[in-house]
């Protein structure tokens, strides 16, 4: 019987560079069986409709992590980009999936990643046009982890760097051994 693949779970605020990241590192190991689990990709199935209340954050949260249940028994790794945003989320899912679970903090300023803005969501955000942003809203706030394996600061570094620091961190832990 095979060992369960590792999941990487990339969390931070929206246009952190969750995804671009997992991308990178999904190329690099695509030799390995490797799956992007994106959440916005997820959010964006017309059959699983939820809103970005806190209801909401947790039903799709959920729902990832019953993904993540079936697929790491046929994958080496996941990659899952999801902002999730809460502390206690984060630990539900660190407790489900044990040394599994590798958690990799995002971390860019919301200052930051609004003057980004490269899906324009913090602008209909800030005029009203959208609903619980996370971050934005003091409703649905983005918990700073306060227990991540790797933290990497998208905001003063390059996608270059920030990348080349991401595979030293998964050597270091030994989950990627190039």
């Amino acid at each position: 019987m095979r060992e369960p693949g590792k999941i990487l779970w990339f969390t931070g605020l929206s246009g952190s560079g969750k995804s671009t990241l997992a991308k990178e590192l999904y190329n690099l190991i695509s030799d390995k069986k490797c799956k992007i689990i994106d959440g916005d990709i997820i959010r964006s199935n017309p059959n699983h409709k939820v809103d970005f209340s806190y209801n909401g954050i947790m039903y799709n949260h959920r729902y990832i992590r019953k993904i993540c249940l079936s697929e790491i028994k046929l994958h080496d790794y996941l990659l899952v980009t999801v902002i999730s945003p809460f502390n206690e989320l984060r630990e539900q899912t660190r407790n489900l999936f044990g040394k599994s679970y590798i958690e990799i903090f995002v971390k860019s300023s919301l200052e930051n990643v609004i003057k980004r803005d490269v899906k324009g969501l913090y602008k209909k955000a800030l005029n009203n046009k959208i609903k619980n942003m996370i971050g934005v809203d003091p409703n649905v706030p983005y918990e700073t982890p306060t227990n991540p394996d790797i933290i990497i600061d998208t905001e003063n570094f390059t996608l270059e760097e920030s990348f080349s620091f991401l595979k030293k961190e998964l050597k270091r832990i030994k989950i990627y051994n190039r």
